[in-house]
């Protein structure tokens, strides 16, 4: 993922571990997506420790913080499942929206 404001920057990477199912088989194969999803966060488990929350917006996904401030993003949908590694940069930038998004409401359109 290259920053938008300075293209010099790489603020983090996104690898899919699974072949993207096709919709059509998502029926079929939403099985086999989530017993990926859950070996791969229970071995991520065991090397980085408890994962900060499991989530359910519009798939199934965990984060953990690293003491680098790292942070690590393991995301399943119905079709695919995906880990998302983003820079020390990035992860604060992040912390510091969700704060002030806590404190003061969402931002307006």
């Amino acid at each position: 993922m290259i920053d938008t404001t300075d293209h010099n920057i790489v603020s983090g990477i996104g690898v899919r571990l699974t072949t993207r199912a096709s919709l059509e088989l998502a029926s079929r194969s939403t099985i086999a997506i989530q017993s990926t999803y859950a070996a791969y966060r229970d071995i991520l488990s065991k090397v980085y420790g408890p994962y900060d929350k499991e989530k359910n917006d519009s798939g199934t996904y965990v984060d953990w913080t690293l003491p680098s401030h790292t942070s690590l993003h393991l995301i399943a949908t119905v079709t695919f499942v995906k880990v998302r590694i983003e820079a020390p940069f990035e992860t604060d930038s992040m912390s510091q929206a969700i704060y002030y998004e806590n404190k003061y409401g969402p931002t307006l359109p």
